[in-house]
């Protein structure tokens, strides 16, 4: 079976979703995508975690040149999930159907797992067990009966017997431990502990960590305009172990506090020069995504702040000594207009610049 993960998930057409989706099912959603992320990190892969693309979240791993990729749809539910639920019919598809759709589109794919707060209400082969105890239910432990059911739901879905058959064997009924109510707190939890496992007893603060990556995931599910390569997919709709550590250090940077101290520095200048309130307002959201970007793979915006560097570079001294503002304006009309980026962000890149060389040749 040809087994070519970068091309099929960027040419492969994306399945629709229709219907409206809660706040809170989509936060839900999010910090399951959090608690995912930390679990991938764990393990040591260089993973990418892609946000609404086929399915709700889908894993590849190695990131670079893709040999695993694993599918997750993500539902909450008041109520327990009985054959009826899981196979009634939700625009032309059942809930199992749609998974079973991405199946069809990568027959090769490693698991494709329904992922939910509740518990499921199934016949088992054992009748002493019960499915409500279990956390994950793989086909093989589901009654013949109930399998059956499944099967005329898929065929009625199209699917051939073949198919059906390979797409039971990686289909995953999981119960998630993460409560409805309180999946912020778990996944803020998360975070903590890990942090703490992997760096010690530090400072930092991880109300603000938590928040950056939330609002990450938040932006890489909202994205909607089409993508050419896998590259641009990963770039816009995923996050990478790079990424991912990228954050965690610039929440460490925060709090020891360099990226602050920078804040400062270009705050007091920009101001006693009277440069714009909105660029000074939005010097440190501008220098933690500048700092995630140098971790980056996006050929596009490593370009634009390498540009930046090398300008600032071969700035003489007495042009140093014109001024911050003056500076910046001077090296973003080098630069020239770019949709990459903000206009702030552009400025803020060339302060941190400057500010650098400033901090490695204190005589200029």
């Amino acid at each position: 079976m040809n087994k070519n993960i970068k091309h099929d998930l960027v040419t492969k057409k994306v399945r629709e979703k229709a219907g409206a989706i809660s706040s809170n099912r989509f936060d839900y959603q999010k910090d399951w995508a959090i608690c995912k992320i930390i679990e991938l990190d764990e393990k040591g892969m260089e993973y990418a975690i892609i946000m609404e693309h086929h399915e709700d979240v889908v894993t590849v791993n190695p990131f670079s040149d893709p040999k695993e990729i694993h599918f997750f749809q993500i539902k909450t539910s008041n109520k327990n999930w009985t054959l009826q639920s899981l196979t009634k019919k939700e625009s032309n598809l059942s809930i199992i159907g749609k998974m079973a759709d991405s199946h069809k589109l990568f027959p090769y794919g490693d698991s494709f797992s329904f992922c939910s707060n509740s518990p499921y209400s199934l016949s088992l082969k054992d009748s002493d067990n019960k499915s409500q105890d279990f956390e994950c239910l793989s086909i093989n432990l589901i009654n013949e009966d109930e399998i059956k059911k499944i099967k005329e739901t898929l065929r009625d879905d199209g699917l051939s017997e073949i198919d059906i058959d390979n797409f039971l064997q990686k289909l995953i009924l999981i119960r998630l431990k993460i409560d409805k109510s309180s999946h912020c707190a778990i996944a803020k939890a998360k975070l903590i502990d890990f942090i703490e496992k992997k760096y010690g007893s530090i400072p930092y603060r991880p109300g603000a960590l938590y928040k950056t990556l939330f609002e990450e995931v938040k932006r890489k599910t909202n994205y909607e305009d089409s993508v050419g390569t896998y590259d641009e997919l990963v770039d816009n709709k995923g996050i990478t172990k790079s990424q991912f550590s990228a954050m965690i250090q610039v929440a460490l940077a925060n709090s020891i506090p360099k990226i602050i101290e920078i804040r400062n520095f270009l705050q007091n200048k920009l101001n006693f020069e009277n440069a714009p309130l909105r660029l000074v307002a939005s010097l440190l959201a501008n220098l933690q995504s500048i700092y995630i970007d140098r971790q980056e793979q996006n050929i596009q915006v490593q370009k634009l702040l390498t540009e930046v560097v090398n300008t600032v570079g071969n700035l003489t001294s007495e042009e140093l000594d014109l001024g911050l503002w003056v500076n910046i304006k001077k090296i973003s009309g080098i630069i020239g207009h770019t949709d990459l980026k903000s206009k702030e962000y552009i400025y803020t890149s060339i302060g941190l610049s400057i500010y650098e060389r400033l901090e490695s040749s204190p005589s200029d």
